[in-house]
């Protein structure tokens, strides 16, 4: 039955899967298919494959055939009951639609439920399974093209192809089964979910976004205190692996989540940066100084978190006050990049994104002085949208931003969660911007460039996923056309930020010198903190005035640069996540200043500005690792980048949790 079930695909995968789909009102695991639950032309994915190589549409279907039911049928009769395995291979047996039907529901649909154990439907056996495609398309493209030489760039961008075609198969996957779930509710529902619970339901709820987790509790296909068990439970297991909390309080959330309300992420999981004061918690900022601290209040900003329902569950690592590009403190240790845990999550909301890409929750809120919401997204494969310079409710925190840099949102696994979360956060400082939900139809004009600040040029495996996303951009017909890097002076920008910060950290060390009532130590500051203060001190008069003027001039240059363009594209950062260790705050000033110079050698102008800018998952890395690409667009304008990031999380679907290998 195999074979012929194999040979029935080979041979029709594309007409016989939309045939067997469509008579059911969902899209199958096909590209055609993927076109339409993206809501892109199913010409523009067939043109997109064919541009790659003619070859690789035979070998995919062949390969992913073969490969696919070898793998599955592996593990199948451990994960599907039994009974239903052996009722409906009786049924299918010499009716070629039922097979592929036995198939794609009982075969391909096991995807979803690989190797839980690990953490991720997708990676647990996905990169051993792409891995395995890549070696045979090359090798069939070897045979039938004597002395073909595959560079590294047709590597990478094949090896990107398989994975962004198995994680779209995977999330359409996913929705057919929750829309299955609710056409075939019953009385005996609650218990059934409950029961999955208790064995395993909360290895699938880590790979749902929030918008969904809100959907069972809605729909009460799961209580907010199993959501919230379920997210105790992931932590528990692995924050002592990455490190991501500052805090948490457990025993609070079991109790707010059983009166969750009925805001729009009602019983959902939430982690804060612990920049951000929240009544009852600890508030440290990433501060030796400040341990033992407990808030006594919060925010309106932080108040909206509880009127849209969320559970806050504790904090979440950062560098001290926010300030250095990885986080890595003295009082907490050092977050681990779920990806590779090696690597740095970056920073300064690297506990965020940690906690994020590893599935502990769906999304939690971030802050971003210069990049600290978009370069952590890019490290560990999320989406992180930087909202214009006022959008969101006040923090408490804005009296110490200096350049007015400061912004507040979130880092997700999704851009309808991001975007919503804006929604139930905005202020009335600015006009309102309403939900957005989707795509637009609208065309832009997107100027890319790869220089940073300081006119460096990023790694090859950036600039690979540069020119990939260009023309992911070119195929969703934008019209995208090279430009100039921004014409700001970088050296100036960087002197600034650090003048600045001299100046914010000398007022927080009087600040907490006057509540102590003593001078503070080398063990209340890290080196690099210290180090910042006695720079500045050092500095002759005016030098504060001067990085604030040296800022406003940046921001009106590319304010001017940017209204050429509709968006300005560039990568998030020139390199991939660094090794830990690489911007600790014991190593000296200059050096770590540079280091930053180079890290946030993209992101800091449009927040000197107050423009509004997103990073977008865009493929990994030759050593497997998330990149990000950089979208910038005019102040206010933060529903064009949501439009954006709409299709390009259709046509290049974004990362699972991480693989924690």
């Amino acid at each position: 039955m195999v074979q012929r079930l194999k040979a029935s695909v080979e041979r029709n995968i594309v007409e016989a899967a939309e045939v067997v789909f469509a008579e059911r009102g969902y899209a199958g695991a096909t590209m055609g298919s993927i076109a339409k639950a993206a809501g892109v032309s199913t010409g523009n994915v067939y043109r997109y494959f064919e541009n790659k190589d003619a070859l690789f549409y035979a070998v995919f279907t062949e390969a992913f055939a073969e490969e696919f039911s070898r793998l599955v049928d592996q593990r199948v009769a451990s994960l599907v009951e039994l009974e239903d395995v052996r009722r409906l291979d009786a049924r299918a047996e010499g009716d070629a639609d039922a097979m592929l039907e036995f198939w794609i529901e009982h075969r391909l649909r096991v995807v979803v439920l690989l190797d839980r154990a690990e953490g991720s439907a997708y990676e647990g056996f996905g990169r051993a399974f792409v891995d395995r495609l890549v070696k045979l398309t090359l090798a069939k493209w070897r045979r039938d093209v004597p002395d073909l030489t595959v560079t590294k760039t047709a590597r990478f961008t094949l090896t990107n192809i398989f994975q962004t075609s198995l994680r779209a198969i995977v999330s359409i996957l996913e929705t057919h089964e929750d829309e299955a779930r609710r056409s075939r509710r019953s009385g005996a529902t609650s218990s059934r979910v409950s029961r999955a619970s208790r064995s395993g339901y909360a290895m699938r709820i880590d790979e749902l976004d929030a918008t969904a987790q809100a959907a069972l509790v809605r729909d009460k296909e799961i209580s907010a205190v199993e959501l919230i068990d379920a997210a105790i439970a992931r932590i528990e297991a692995l924050e002592p692996r990455i490190g991501a909390l500052a805090s948490h309080d457990f025993d609070r959330a079991r109790d707010a989540a059983k009166t969750p309300g009925d805001g729009l992420f009602a019983g959902v999981p939430f982690l804060l940066k612990d920049l951000l004061a929240y009544p009852g918690l600890p508030h440290t900022m990433g501060s030796r100084a400040m341990r033992g601290n407990v808030a006594a209040q919060g925010s309106p900003y932080a108040a909206a978190f509880d009127a849209a329902g969320l559970i806050v569950l504790g904090k979440t690592k950062t560098s001290e006050i926010g300030l250095l590009g990885s986080t890595e403190t003295l009082l907490d240790g050092p977050t681990l990049n779920p990806w590779d845990l090696s690597r740095s999550a970056t920073g300064s909301s690297g506990g965020s994104a940690a906690a994020v890409a590893a599935g502990m929750v769906p999304f939690a809120h971030a802050s971003d002085g210069g990049g600290s919401i978009r370069i952590p997204a890019a490290a560990c494969g999320l989406f992180g949208l930087k909202p214009t310079r006022g959008r969101t409710l006040a923090t408490g925190m804005e009296a110490g931003d200096l350049l007015g840099m400061l912004s507040e949102h979130c880092v997700s696994r999704s851009v309808r969660d991001s975007a919503a979360l804006l929604a139930v956060t905005q202020s009335d400082a600015l006009p309102e911007l309403p939900f957005v939900r989707e795509p637009s139809r609208a065309r832009l004009k997107i100027g890319f460039y790869d220089r940073t600040l300081v006119g460096e040029g990023p790694s090859e495996d950036i600039a690979n996923a540069l020119a990939s996303t260009v023309a992911l951009c070119g195929e969703l017909g934008h019209e995208v056309v090279e430009a100039a890097p921004p014409p700001v002076d970088g050296p100036a920008i960087s002197e600034a930020f650090f003048a600045a910060a001299g100046a914010g950290l000398t007022g927080f060390r009087g600040m907490l010198e006057g509540m102590f009532g003593r001078p503070l130590g080398a063990d209340d500051l890290e080196p690099f903190t210290w180090a910042l203060i006695e720079w500045f001190a050092a500095q002759p008069q005016g030098t504060l005035e001067r990085a604030q003027s040296a800022c406003r001039s940046a921001a009106a240059k590319y304010l001017e640069h940017l209204a050429a363009y509709d968006v300005l594209l560039c990568p998030t950062t020139p390199d991939v996540a660094p090794p830990l260790g690489t911007l600790a705050p014991t190593k000296p000033r200059e050096a770590l200043v540079g280091l930053t110079e180079r890290l946030a050698g993209y992101t800091p102008i449009a927040s000197i500005a107050g423009v509004t800018a997103m990073s977008v998952p865009s493929g990994l890395s030759s050593e497997g690792l998330p990149i990000g690409m950089h979208f910038a667009a005019g102040a206010g304008e933060e529903a064009k980048l949501l439009h954006l990031a709409y299709e390009l999380e259709a046509a290049r679907p974004f990362p699972r949790p991480a693989p924690l290998t």
